[in-house]
């Protein structure tokens, strides 16, 4: 269950995703959210919707999220297990970005990076890709 809010009621997950790419080999995704000009509670967090587009049964990866053009701000890191199937939607969950640490725009949109990192460093990803389907904010209030 969810945190309640000052009326005692459960608090709501806020849908949050603007716009998504696919992450793949190559290219991070990038996710534009409108998380508002609203303080969030430092409880919430928030969750991906992700979804393989391609799956190589051969290549290991670990998805990481940092804002888009800071990789030095890392909000979280997660992998299928088990592997998934294409199409087949999992959730994972990552700090929310705060514009103390984060830059939003006047609208209270950010950008965020999806980065596919090989779990073997000596081997290239060469065909496995994501797409976040969704993302919305949990636990808030």
């Amino acid at each position: 269950m969810l945190a309640g809010n000052a009326e005692g009621q459960d608090a709501i997950p806020r849908d949050v995703l603007v716009t998504s790419t696919v992450a793949d080999a190559k290219t991070p995704a990038t996710v534009t959210l409108d998380l508002g000009k609203n303080d969030l509670s430092p409880q919430a967090r928030l969750e991906l919707s992700v979804t393989p587009v391609k799956v190589s049964p051969k290549e290991g990866y670990v998805m990481v999220v940092t804002p888009a053009g800071d990789a030095n701000k890392q909000l979280g890191s997660f992998s299928f297990f088990p592997p998934p199937r294409e199409g087949e939607v999992r959730k994972f969950y990552v700090n929310v970005p705060r514009p103390a640490n984060v830059r939003f725009d006047a609208k209270g949109q950010v950008e965020l990076s999806i980065e596919l990192v090989p779990v073997d460093k000596d081997k290239n990803l060469l065909d496995s890709s994501v797409r976040v389907v969704g993302a919305r904010v949990v636990g808030d209030r």
